[in-house]
């Protein structure tokens, strides 16, 4: 059994690193919240009201713009869902991080994905909460499949 002077004496060693993680920590929480809002708050009440998703205004382009759009929302989404991986064991609101983050990659899949977060009660009524503390309507959820 090791020999709790030597943990201590091991943990003083990366004090700096073990100081830039927690202040890492802390960038994450509030840039996922500053983000969390921003896109909850824009989405169009509906846009989970069809089992099929929105038509994107720039889909049918081919242009630069259409191109840079489709790349800058999958970094983005790729860097909000690696953030909600990690803010399940660290501070943060790390499922609708996650959910953020599939709302704007592009997978096959991925509406079903999205529907069957969103219809989660914990996470719908967190995204209502926002939207309602910005003056939004809620979100209307296209109904589960009976069974």
């Amino acid at each position: 059994m090791p020999d709790l002077t030597q943990l201590s004496g091991l943990a003083s060693g990366y004090e700096a690193a073990l100081g830039w993680a927690g202040v890492g920590s802390l960038a994450m929480l509030v840039g996922s919240l500053v983000l969390l809002y921003f896109f909850i708050t824009r989405m169009p009440a509906d846009y989970f009201a069809e089992e099929e998703a929105p038509p994107r205004p720039w889909e049918d382009a081919h242009s630069a713009l259409g191109v840079t759009v489709h790349v800058a929302r999958n970094v983005a989404g790729l860097v909000l869902l690696v953030a909600g991986i990690a803010m399940l064991v660290l501070p943060g609101q790390g499922l609708l991080t996650i959910l953020m983050a599939v709302i704007l990659l592009e997978f096959p899949g991925k509406r079903r994905i999205e529907l069957a977060l969103v219809r989660r009660r914990q996470i719908c009524s967190g995204l209502n909460w926002i939207r309602e503390r910005a003056g939004r309507a809620p979100f209307v959820v296209f109904p589960a499949e009976e069974v």
